[in-house]
């Protein structure tokens, strides 16, 4: 048997017991002697049943020294151990310990992380599991090894007495991870990897925060848990934080849609979200930015500061920024807030790809001059840069060439296009490529339609009728386009209130459509802008992961005016081929916790892959890793490096050795789960709400010593028989005192004539 509190019974019980038993015989002593002549027939009726008193007496005094024991070791709170839990069948205890090492473990508290918390609960239930004469064993397991599906760091290891400090440094080599591993992979690694022996009792603890956005959601858990419960598993949920913590984190770090190319700015977002339950205000978010790799370590440049006003409760808030890059190759950018409880996710990091300039295609089979005003637009000057690199080919060239290098293809005046090139074109944008078609005299309105659209099968968007002129208007009084303003090609030109542009432009021409085609029956294409006859004349078709545009005109202002009186034409250019060109800078954000792998062609490239970490943030050492490249297709050309899970978050470095030598190294950034920024617990009463009739402890790591009293069996305070003992002692103690004292039988005859 184990005390709470044993210096109750140690330093207070028998000194307090002392007292009460001096105080029965004080009380015994407490009369003088007095003769008198009744007295001595008092006297000899006492000879003849001081015996009988005297064991009254004695009983007495052990009743009351037994009422005040029991309280007094009561409130040192015992808990019964095997030999007594041996009656209730099984003296084997198993103890299985699954512990949540995910990203939100690192909650720091006043004094300790909750993951230290769960710790030293741990290293608590290991100690006392030595106290018992009976066979203990341990079974420990993280979350994230049974993700992995790695062994259990103990698995059914007998308890003895030195088992505490053998495990000590397998219990403090536990960190908490960057990944979002839920209990219930580990809780069914449990389920396959142990099984109750005979004659053994099984009590499962799970050490975690308990987050809600797991629980409340998890009916596959709550089943888990359910047949745990009916197999004879005791369930012990140890709550490791006091209290929910409010928690600041970045949730976004992102270039906005653009040329990412050197020397010309580029607009990025950050946001932080506030997933507390008060309003943060004045938070200054610190701004990064690097060229070089992990591997080559270097002091980051520092791009200066922004300060979000205010962020309510559940509110997410973006502040946006310019950085010039200087040079090409893979830029990070980073930003980082002040830490909080949480400070894994306080930084997070952006990998952009920068090139010297953007590759750009224009296919012109009428001659450089149809193609020569939007060149321009795109590339006017070498003084001036836009981040475009234009190049003028006829159709021809896209037989051969590589076309997934060009962010964006104008295909100007086109008359015709074979099976081969049409074939390639659309290969290009199902793959995240950026087609726009100008019409012209040259259109064979025949091959667009058989070739192109398909019946609306094809790439381009709509069928064309012939060539048409828009009738003037004479009154002057409706424009000769409507667009829509919130599309990103016109927002910026045409969004204002205040912009007169677009009433600048004219159009005299365009093609025509099919008057049996409608817009609304294909949800891939939409009409962006229409002349005043109602007639398309901008339409997009979404393909795949890219887009086409088409515009029932000429490039140059030949059928329309657009572009000759006012720059909207230049503007309208760019942001046009930004708007193509996004899906090939478009960022993908991964977190840290999946799969860091490498595709390798060994027609290019050697199979040997290294592989090189962030900075650990324990001791800032990056470690590097180099993976041989293996088949994994049916090409054995094609080959892949797998380095495994990424448990750190920041940017990994994958360098790749090309058959003459040279190094291509790519960047690739981890940033922390979205599933750990969420700090709000599931209590008691919501797991209780949760969970039915499923029966469970819920205890919190800093109000009990979770060994003692789950290896026990069950705390004598808790017992209702214990109360029930101690209630019939204090009436039996009652009824003696009253039998061993004196008492009137009744009103002396004397006074009843009074």
């Amino acid at each position: 048997m184990a005390l709470t509190f044993p210096t109750l019974i140690s330093v207070y019980l028998l000194p307090f017991l002392a007292v009460v038993a001096a105080i029965h015989l004080i009380h015994l002593l407490r009369h003088q002697r007095v003769r008198w002549a009744a007295m001595d027939f008092l006297l000899e009726s006492k000879r003849k049943n001081q015996t009988s008193v005297r064991l009254k007496q004695l009983l007495l005094l052990m009743l009351r020294l037994f009422a005040i024991a029991a309280i007094a070791f009561l409130l040192a709170g015992p808990i019964l151990q095997n030999t007594w839990s041996r009656w209730l069948g099984g003296s084997k205890v198993h103890h299985v310990i699954l512990i949540d090492d995910s990203g939100s473990m690192g909650d720091q508290q006043t004094d300790m992380s909750a993951f230290e918390r769960g710790q030293r609960v741990i290293r608590s239930i290991l100690e006392l599991s030595t106290s018992s004469k009976n066979e203990q064993s341990i079974t420990l397991l993280p979350f994230s090894a049974a993700v992995d599906g790695s062994s259990p760091e103990i698995l059914r290891e007998a308890s003895n007495k030195k088992t505490p400090q053998q495990w000590a440094q397998v219990v403090d080599e536990l960190n908490p991870t960057a990944t979002g591993s839920t209990p219930f992979e580990a809780i069914e690694a449990i389920e396959k990897i142990v099984e109750p022996a005979k004659d053994e009792s099984m009590i499962l603890y799970v050490l975690s925060d308990f987050r809600t956005a797991q629980w409340q959601e998890g009916g596959a858990l709550i089943q888990q848990l359910d047949r745990l419960a009916e197999n004879g598993v005791q369930l012990e949920l140890i709550q490791c934080v006091d209290e929910p913590h409010d928690n600041l984190a970045i949730t976004e770090l992102a270039p906005l849609p653009g040329p990412q190319v050197t020397g010309v700015a580029l607009r990025m977002r950050v946001q932080v979200t506030n997933f507390g339950n008060s309003t943060a205000r004045n938070i200054p978010v610190q701004l990064t930015q690097r060229s070089n790799l992990p591997s080559e370590p270097q002091d980051p440049i520092s791009l200066g500061a922004i300060r979000l006003e205010k962020i309510e409760p559940g509110q997410a808030v973006s502040g946006f920024f310019d950085v010039v890059f200087q040079d090409s190759g893979n830029q990070i950018v980073s930003a980082q807030i002040a830490d909080d409880s949480l400070a894994l996710d306080n930084q997070r990091w952006a990998v952009v790809d920068v090139a010297d300039a953007v590759p750009v295609l224009i296919i012109d089979d009428g001659g450089e001059d149809e193609s020569l005003f939007l060149r321009l637009a795109l590339a006017p000057s070498p003084q001036v840069t836009t981040g475009a690199q234009v190049q003028v080919e006829r159709s021809v060239f896209l037989r051969d060439a590589v076309l997934d290098r060009y962010h964006a293809i104008f295909l100007i005046n086109i008359a015709n296009l074979d099976q081969i090139e049409t074939e390639r074109l659309e290969q290009y944008v199902r793959d995240g490529g950026g087609l726009f078609f100008f019409m012209g005299p040259q259109t064979d309105r025949a091959a667009v339609n058989q070739q192109l659209y398909r019946d609306g099968e094809g790439l381009f968007p709509l069928p064309l009728k012939s060539p048409a002129t828009l009738l003037a208007d004479r009154a002057e009084q409706a424009p000769a386009l409507t667009v829509d303003a919130e599309h990103p090609i016109f927002a910026r030109i045409f969004g204002g209130t205040l912009n007169n542009w677009l009433q600048a432009i004219d159009v005299t021409r365009y093609y025509a459509v099919d008057p049996t085609w409608d817009a609304s029956e294909d949800p891939a294409v939409s009409v962006l802008a229409r002349l005043r006859n109602g007639a398309p004349w901008i339409v997009e078709k979404k393909l795949g992961r890219g887009n086409v545009l088409a515009m029932l005109s000429t490039a140059a202002p030949r059928w329309h005016n657009w572009g000759l009186a006012d720059p909207s034409f230049v503007l309208w250019a760019l942001d046009t081929l930004v708007y193509l060109g996004e899906p090939k800078t478009r960022s993908h954000p991964r977190e840290s916790g999946e799969t860091l792998r490498a595709e390798v062609s060994t027609d290019s490239f050697r199979p040997l892959v290294r592989f090189t970490t962030p900075p650990d943030p324990q001791g800032g050492r990056v470690q590097s890793a180099q993976v041989a490249a293996k088949v994994t297709g049916p090409d054995p050309a094609e080959r892949t490096a797998v380095f495994g899970k990424t448990l750190i978050p920041g940017v990994y470095e994958v360098r790749r050795s090309r058959l003459n030598g040279d190094i291509v190294a790519t960047c690739v950034a981890f940033n922390p789960p979205a599933s750990e920024r969420d700090l709000q617990v599931v209590g008691e009463g919501q797991m209780r709400a949760l969970l039915g009739d499923t029966p469970f402890q819920y205890r919190n790591a800093n109000a009990l010593l979770v060994a003692e009293q789950s290896e026990a069996g069950f705390p004598l305070g808790e017992q209702w028989w214990f109360f029930m003992l101690l209630a019939a002692v204090l009436i039996f103690e009652q009824w003696i005192a009253h039998q061993a004292s004196y008492h009137r039988s009744g009103t002396p005859r004397g006074l009843e004539a009074r």
